[in-house]
């Protein structure tokens, strides 16, 4: 059982029980790979991704009333939604937004001065052996770092965790490409997701790895992944997809995760990935900021 079937039920105050209502079933825009980095303003990044998922509710099949979600993927030794958790009864982010606990772990609520909304769910990304990268959704679980992938996806799975290996620059290549290409052969579709990601170029083929996946009928999940970089504090909620949920903001986790989760459910993307300059100039900032990092 998962941190979201195990929610707790403490009595609601007045503002928790407003936030309770139950929004009515629409498709709800979620990005499914979200960091919130230190050097980020929270005000920014919450601004901006209302208006990403205003633009995305625009398209013909969404709901204009639906508000959205940021599945949070943080790294080890960051960790801005516990910070949020520990704090949400005295903190009010500059510029209008608040903070509404729920009754869950897993999720908050980020309301705006004027009444925009935003679902936060915890999650966790996991490093593993070979460098690969391995989400954990909707959990408070901590697998550590530096284990096999194969061990990292059964831990992951084990916590309750919803798993995504997601795509990431030159790692789908060679020996690691064939770790994954294993992997999805020997998974069942349900039991773990793949991963696209806005900072994959736009232009060229999708990765064949997404192909397989496809045949095999696993389900790919896209999200921003917004890097440490200046600007893409501005890309959280910018790359995504809808799907339709009826959410009790009391425990909206819970009914997002069973709609994800849900075969018959359709996901539909919003959004586009980075150009090919852009691609280019955050590689290449990317590995500035490694090399800086490593320096004494």
């Amino acid at each position: 059982m998962n941190a979201v079937q195990q929610h707790s039920r403490r009595p609601a105050g007045r503002a928790e029980t407003e936030a309770a209502a139950a929004v009515a079933a629409s498709a709800l825009p979620v990005d499914a790979h979200v960091h919130l980095h230190p050097q980020h303003s929270l005000p920014a990044v919450f601004g901006s991704a209302v208006e990403q998922f205003r633009l995305a509710r625009s398209r013909p099949w969404a709901d204009d009333s639906a508000i959205g979600a940021l599945l949070l993927a943080e790294v080890r030794g960051v960790d801005v939604f516990d910070d949020l958790l520990c704090r949400r009864r005295e903190l009010r982010i500059d510029e209008g937004w608040s903070l509404e606990p729920t009754d869950e772990p897993v999720s908050l609520v980020v309301q705006g001065a004027g009444g925009e909304r935003l679902v936060l769910v915890r999650g966790r990304q996991i490093v593993t052996a070979e460098k690969l990268e391995v989400l954990a959704l909707f959990s408070t679980a901590t697998p550590p770092d530096g284990l096999p992938l194969l061990e990292t996806v059964d831990r992951v799975r084990r916590s309750g965790a919803l798993v995504v290996v997601p795509w990431g620059f030159g790692k789908w290549w060679r020996a690691r490409g064939r770790l994954v290409r294993d992997l999805i052969r020997s998974q069942e579709p349900g039991s773990i997701y793949l991963g696209d990601n806005g900072c994959r170029p736009r232009i060229g083929a999708s990765p064949p790895l997404f192909d397989l996946a496809r045949r095999r009928g696993f389900r790919i999940l896209p999200g921003s992944d917004p890097l440490p970089l200046p600007g893409h504090q501005l890309r959280a909620g910018s790359y995504g997809f809808l799907v339709a949920v009826t959410l009790d903001l009391a425990a909206p986790a819970r009914e997002l995760e069973r709609s994800i989760r849900d075969p018959e459910a359709r996901l539909r993307v919003y959004g586009r990935r980075r150009s090919l300059p852009g691609f280019v100039s955050d590689q290449l900032a990317m590995q500035r900021l490694k090399r800086g990092v490593r320096r004494p």
